[in-house]
């Protein structure tokens, strides 16, 4: 019996150890991970700024802990910054982290979209076909507040998930004018007065910097953004469709989409008690083509929204 006893706590004390070895490992590797990446943001242009960085969670969690993060682009293409984040994972689930993420503000495209969280889960998976899905969802946050997407004034959606998927690299664009699709996004928003469902993703280089050059670039070089679905419901009416969008020479939107729509008086009544003003009625019924050019979105030639440069 002794000896059993022996046996067992000697196998227990090397089991002990061995964890112990392999997670002081891992935590120290990703510590390192995250400190090589912030730097490699810096070298290629981007201000990064940050307190302590420091490894944790033993024995059940590794955690990576970042301190007053600050990323910021030129020309006021990204500015994100919070004031804590935790990166969380297992020695069981090296390709799954969570991010915990305390005084989260966020504004993108020239302060077009602005965003604000209190405190904000993230999930970060990458899969066995090797793309990256990043998750985000209402039910994981508190405090968040988004005063302005893409330009316009919206009220904060009582629920939402957002969804990134990296790594389509083998999807196509709809056309050959255009290059391979490197980015997959998914939007599902919603309160009392409306519904949204929106799929799509981006084409084109990467935009390492939002720079006229490196918009410029990114237009010629085949950049698109695609609309694969959108279903808005509001008021009772519905619009469908799909679309797609790049930019032209002045960096305001150009494409074209195409809606159908059910209810279209109802649905613009819901919008214009939204904020949202169209300088022409929707269509009660039928399909809707639009056009983005010339700095408006237009009908048959009748303009309903303007539209803004994305650079100043």
């Amino acid at each position: 019996m002794i000896k059993q006893f022996q046996l067992l706590a000697g196998t227990l004390f090397l089991a002990i150890l061995v964890y112990s070895g392999l997670w002081y490992t891992t935590a120290f590797q990703a510590e390192k991970d995250v400190v090589a990446l912030l730097s490699a943001w810096r070298n290629s242009g981007v201000s990064v700024e940050h307190g302590k960085i420091e490894h944790g969670g033993f024995p059940y969690r590794i955690t990576v802990d970042i301190k007053d993060l600050t990323i910021k682009t030129r020309a006021r293409g990204l500015d994100v910054s919070a004031k804590n984040i935790q990166l969380i994972s297992h020695l069981w689930t090296p390709q799954h982290w969570l991010a915990e993420t305390h005084g989260l503000q966020i504004s993108t495209a020239a302060n077009s979209t602005r965003l604000t969280s209190d405190f904000m889960l993230a999930s970060y998976k990458v899969h066995d076909d090797g793309k990256t899905l990043v998750a985000f969802e209402s039910s994981a946050s508190k405090g968040f507040s988004i005063t302005q997407f893409a330009g316009l004034e919206i009220n904060t959606p009582d629920t939402w998930q957002f969804f990134l998927r990296f790594g389509d690299t083998e999807e196509k664009a709809s056309t050959g004018l255009y290059s391979e699709r490197r980015l997959g996004f998914k939007l599902a928003a919603g309160g009392n007065a409306y519904t949204l469902d929106l799929i799509g993703g981006i084409s084109g280089p990467v935009i390492k910097d939002w720079t006229k050059e490196q918009l410029t670039n990114w237009s010629n070089e085949g950049g698109l953004i695609e609309v694969d679905r959108l279903t808005i419901m509001a008021g009772g009416g519905t619009i469908k469709g799909n679309g797609s969008l790049t930019l032209d020479e002045k960096f305001q939107p150009l494409g074209s989409a195409s809606l159908s729509i059910t209810e279209g008086n109802k649905a613009a009544r819901r919008f214009r008690e939204g904020g949202l003003r169209f300088e022409d009625d929707l269509p009660d019924q039928g399909v809707l083509s639009l056009m983005l050019q010339n700095g408006s979105v237009s009908a048959n030639g009748t303009p309903l929204l303007p539209l803004e440069s994305v650079i100043d």
